[in-house]
């Protein structure tokens, strides 16, 4: 998968505008190109690129949805203060994609977990979650987390309603 591509120049925008004229209304390409004083060749392969990016659609491995199960589930680990590391959450999407038995690149086989591009733009994707580092506990807060330190009622089971 390719990184993030930005365009440098405007050279070839002319292209692009007059291509919908030839996709959407449904003229000829060597009228569209002679009106624009394009070349019709170039015309021609930029439409026929275009025809082949719909046919392929999107290469997304997950749909929306399980992308939304699986940022649900990252916010609840955090939520649980059990965060997971970024090398963690790429084995645990490519035991998502077997489970769920969606068709994926095969060096993800290889591997057991999905590329870098995927994870970054899982996370572009969903900018609501956030990485960060976790910080191993202290000695002192970990021995002094006890039940002589802690609120009568936290120690107390909650009433059950019903």
């Amino acid at each position: 998968m390719p990184r993030q591509w930005t365009r440098k120049t405007d050279r070839g925008l002319p292209v692009l505008k007059e291509s919908d004229e030839v996709t959407k209304k449904g003229k000829s390409v060597r009228s569209v190109a002679k009106v624009h004083g394009i070349c019709h060749v170039t015309l021609s392969r930029y439409c026929k690129s275009l025809q082949t990016l719909r046919d392929q659609g999107s290469n997304n491995v997950f749909s929306e949805v399980q992308q939304d199960v699986l940022a649900d589930y990252l916010t609840q680990a955090a939520d649980l203060y059990y965060g997971l590391t970024p090398r963690e959450i790429r084995h645990f999407a490519y035991q998502l994609a077997v489970i769920y038995n969606i068709k994926h690149p095969q060096t993800w086989d290889e591997k057991q977990m999905t590329g870098p591009d995927w994870f970054t733009f899982f996370m572009k994707r969903n900018p609501s979650l956030s990485m960060r580092s976790s910080e191993a506990t202290s000695l002192t807060r970990a021995t002094s987390f006890n039940c002589y330190n802690l609120p009568q009622h936290v120690l107390q089971p909650s009433p059950v309603v019903g």
